[in-house]
């Protein structure tokens, strides 16, 4: 006979373990279930992140291939629907076995919200500024490796050969002394012919120290002949052949964006960021100089011929940039020639003794005055002479020098179209890189949305015409959120991925 005492006690062991039991598969579930959850959410983010990789994956090519530039062109692009797109197709699992539709970590997409877009012609183009100084510094380093390849595989000259210890050494036995003799007898011919030159240019030296005395009046005479006539016919010998494009402004960014309020200023001159007079501006130069055309090198795909002319003046049409930039560079040419004519004593000398003969004016500093006025002629002149070297594709040295000098005072009477430069254009700048110096003169804000010109205006001609640069994505943050479904239960919780991307 079983006790009741003895009932009671299997009873209780019953109950605890059913509990305790419970309590185990509870905590199990539980477990299973925050695991799941948790892995649920870290796919989502990784969906996120994918899904918009995927997005900016679709970058305009032709603006990276020819600018270096990263942007997502948004033109025909609904950023939510193809977020959502990608999202969805990222959110696809493979059959279970246990369900046909479902796995362990299925989830849906509900709704896609794009919080921020940031353009590459937002806040003063200053990503636009960014991308261009970090391509140039890949470039120039790209460049500095491919010296240093070339260097290393140049072959050394014949008359150097290596010794015991490696170190190179000039080998006497094989230089050629009958080349050698031949060299020199070409050396001494040239010495002699620069006795000569200078023994001509001392004559003509000894004959400018008598200035005649219509010098004013045939240097004005000139000068005017030479300003009605038109600075494009002096210059250029075939001014018909000079471009007369223009495009419509209406459309380009310089024109459509909005500047924040110290870019405004910034534009007006009232403000000046000195951090970007230096590197930067530097790098942007560089990249304008390298990227696009000019004058000598026109673009033939494109709006304007002159791109690098059209970013120094800002107007529609080729021609005006052109004689704009061209007057530029004879006012710089003219500064430039004015201290070589200020630290030449000779020259200095003719231009004193030309004013006291054309000075009729008696007050004091008459003369002063008169004879700042030669040297600016004079100077003029061969800045006149200057850029018409450039334009012919000749170099020109900042500070001339007497062999680089052509004019002299007397020639002034006589100076016209047909004058011929000494200047053998070997040494010194060329007129792109005259160019470079006025883009290194111009307005930040004017450079950089000029230069967004030229690039929308490259791209609608070559490939398409309702290209916009105003429209091209640099930064996408997006809200995305996720329907996510329980295992043991058919309730569905909420989750929101807030995803960022940009190009860097």
């Amino acid at each position: 006979m079983v006790t009741k005492k003895y009932i009671n006690q299997n009873g209780s062991i019953t109950i605890f373990l059913s509990i305790s039991l419970s309590i185990i598969i509870t905590l199990i579930f539980y477990t299973l279930e925050s695991c799941h959850i948790d892995s649920l959410v870290a796919r989502s983010e990784g969906i996120t992140y994918l899904s918009l990789d995927s997005l900016f994956g679709q970058y305009c090519l032709p603006l990276f291939e020819d600018y270096g530039l990263f942007c997502l062109n948004e033109q025909g692009l609904n950023l939510e629907n193809e977020v959502k797109k990608y999202a969805d197709y990222n959110t696809r699992t493979p059959a279970s076995i246990l369900h046909d539709t479902s796995s362990f970590l299925s989830l849906t997409v509900k709704d896609v919200k794009i919080k921020d877009v940031s353009y590459i012609t937002d806040d003063d183009a200053k990503e636009f500024v960014k991308q261009v100084c970090d391509y140039v510094k890949y470039m120039e380093l790209n460049a500095f490796a491919d010296t240093l390849k070339d260097n290393s595989n140049s072959a050394r000259p014949e008359v150097f050969t290596t010794n015991e210890k490696g170190a190179l050494e000039i080998d006497f036995n094989s230089i050629d002394m009958d080349k050698a003799n031949e060299l020199r007898k070409y050396d001494s011919k040239d010495n002699e012919s620069s006795q000569e030159e200078d023994s001509d240019s001392n004559n003509s030296d000894s004959n400018s120290n008598n200035p005649p005395e219509d010098f004013k009046e045939n240097a004005s005479k000139y000068i005017e002949h030479i300003i009605k006539n038109g600075l494009l016919s002096f210059l250029v010998d075939k001014p018909e052949n000079v471009s007369t494009l223009t495009t419509d402004k209406a459309v380009l960014p310089s024109v459509t964006c909005q500047l924040t309020e110290e870019g405004v200023a910034a534009n007006l001159g009232y403000t000046k960021d000195i951090a970007k007079t230096s590197s930067d501006k530097a790098y942007f130069c560089e990249y304008i100089y390298n990227t696009f055309g000019c004058y000598l090198e026109p673009e033939n795909q494109s709006y304007l011929k002159y791109p690098i002319e059209y970013i120094i003046h800002g107007s529609n049409e080729d021609d005006v940039n052109f004689i704009n930039c061209c007057s530029h560079i004879i006012n710089f040419r003219l500064a430039c020639n004015l201290v070589y004519l200020f630290s030449d004593k000779e020259k200095y000398n003719d231009a004193e003794k030309a004013a006291e003969v054309a000075n009729y004016i008696p007050f004091p500093g008459a003369e002063y005055l008169t004879r700042i006025t030669i040297l600016t002629i004079w100077a003029t002149a061969e800045a006149l002479l200057d850029t018409k070297d450039l334009l012919s594709n000749k170099k020109v040295p900042l500070i001339k020098e007497d062999k680089t000098w052509t004019l002299e005072l007397s020639d002034l009477t006589t100076f016209s179209k047909s004058t011929i430069s000494k200047n053998e254009g070997k040494s010194g700048l060329s007129y792109k890189r005259y160019l470079e110096l006025l883009l290194a003169t111009e307005n930040n804000i004017s450079l950089y949305y000029r230069t967004l010109d030229v690039i929308q205006m490259n791209i609608c001609s070559k490939y398409n015409d309702d290209f916009r640069i105003s429209n091209c994505v640099y930064s996408l943050d997006v809200d995305i959120s996720y329907s996510l479904p329980y295992i043991f239960s058919r309730k569905k919780i909420t989750y929101k991925s807030t995803g960022h991307h940009r190009y860097r």
